[in-house]
């Protein structure tokens, strides 16, 4: 049962994500699990990745240090469930806007550290001043935070919002805008260049 709540997860993050791309290249950081719904996506892992049917090629690489694209080349970087794993965000989170053509889109999920069933595990577990997210997590961001970061960065029109939310007894699956309420994240930056006119 956990196994097909867990795909159901990933297909809803997926559809989202590419519901909200723009026309143009894609590039897909963290592409050790595939988005389906992709057509002619780069993808990029750390790991050695087989090239998956719908995606036009593989680039191997540590995206927290360098992405190996040159600046302005991309129209969309998405980074699903990839952000909470990397020992440099905000240098990520900078390659991303540097790879970034001009209008181009910064598509990330990210587990909610604020989550209820997080929240009552905590409590249960007696582990409030030692949580940290799954051992592989480096470091779960707030939402909030995950927003001052793609300020820092310089991207423009940043929307927050939720994905779902389950409610395991019933075994329901409800989409919310809220991130509050939402297991995942999902966050959308722009990069725009404003041009100041004398």
């Amino acid at each position: 049962m956990d196994k097909l709540k867990n795909t159901q997860d990933k297909l809803i993050r997926f559809k989202k994500i590419s519901n909200t791309i723009k026309k143009g290249s894609v590039l897909d950081i963290g592409c050790l699990r595939p988005n389906p719904f992709l057509k002619n996506a780069i993808g990029m892992d750390i790991l050695n990745v087989p090239k998956h049917k719908n995606y036009k090629s593989i680039i191997k690489g540590d995206a927290s240090k360098k992405i190996p694209l040159k600046d302005n080349s991309i129209d969309n970087i998405i980074a699903g469930e990839i952000i909470e794993h990397l020992e440099n965000p905000m240098n990520f989170v900078k390659e991303c806007y540097r790879v970034l053509k001009q209008n181009g889109l910064l598509i990330l999920t990210t587990p909610n550290i604020y989550y209820y069933s997080k929240i009552f595990k905590i409590l249960l577990q007696n582990k409030s001043q030692n949580y940290n997210g799954p051992k592989d997590h480096i470091f779960e961001i707030p939402f909030y935070s995950l927003k001052t970061m793609l300020e820092i960065a310089k991207f423009k029109e940043i929307k927050i919002e939720g994905v779902f939310f389950t409610i395991p007894l019933f075994r329901l699956i409800i989409k919310t805008k809220s991130p509050l309420l939402s297991k995942h994240v999902f966050c959308v930056g722009k990069k725009l260049n404003y041009i100041k006119r004398p």
